[in-house]
């Protein structure tokens, strides 16, 4: 009898019995099973923080949608001034076509020409982002200049000065095998045109006195209707004949 209440007092520690017909074995490996406890089982899953954890979560996703929504409204105030501003330069540069016109026809010894026999080097301005969020501008842009660039043979690549504006697209300039010898940010304001438009001058004045170069193209995206846009060639020099 004091065997009897000796065992009964093991099993009542969580010591599991010996089934009938058991082996030892599997005595053991019952034995070994986990149970969690309360504590836990709660610690596992407790409904009050996890609603908590839910609330937080959509209120700093309510949060930033505000932000978002801030940041389309000041893109949409940037975008109609330089949108104002396109229009203002198309009337201007109409104007000063209009007139150069008509210097170049009333003296056509002072137009400078492409050099003779020597198409061998070239410059080209590639104007397209600093940021995201354009979809496909830059892609598109970039692979427009690479293959009109592409298309006069007689110009190797090492033989090509090309100048990007906006970090995106000399990236994707470079990704295309393109070296880029020069990188410019986008003008963030309507103020910070004209201080670019300077630069751009310059560095184009460098090549033409220290390069001897040929051929100058602007690459760009003209903008249509609504959102869309279609990549845009100027061969700025020399001047085409044709234009006049």
């Amino acid at each position: 009898m004091p065997g009897r209440k000796k065992r009964c007092r093991r099993r009542s520690r969580g010591s599991f019995p010996r089934y009938a017909g058991g082996s030892k074995k599997e005595t053991r490996s019952a034995r070994k099973i986990s149970i969690p406890s309360r504590k836990q089982r709660k610690r596992r899953w407790n409904p009050v923080e996890t609603i908590e954890d839910l609330k937080r979560r959509i209120a700093s996703t309510e949060d930033l949608q505000s932000v978002v929504k801030t940041m389309k409204a000041m893109a949409a105030v940037k975008i109609r001034q330089f949108e104002r501003a396109v229009e203002a330069l198309s009337e201007y540069n109409r104007t000063v076509e209009m007139g150069l016109r008509v210097v170049l026809r009333g003296r056509p010894g002072i137009m400078v020409g492409a050099r003779a026999g020597s198409r061998n080097r070239l410059g080209a301005v590639v104007f397209g982002s600093d940021q995201g969020m354009c979809g496909q501008l830059n892609d598109q842009i970039v692979a427009h200049a690479v293959s009109r660039m592409d298309q006069i043979p007689e110009i190797a690549k090492e033989n090509r000065r090309v100048l990007a504006v906006g970090r995106r697209a000399g990236g994707r300039l470079e990704d295309a095998g393109q070296p880029v010898e020069g990188l410019m940010p986008v003008p963030s304001s309507v103020d910070g045109i004209l201080p670019r438009v300077h630069e751009l001058l310059d560095r184009i004045e460098t090549w033409n006195r220290e390069e001897g170069l040929d051929l100058i193209f602007l690459y760009y995206s003209r903008p249509l209707s609504g959102a869309r846009f279609e990549p845009h060639t100027v061969n700025l020099l020399p001047l085409d004949r044709a234009w006049l």
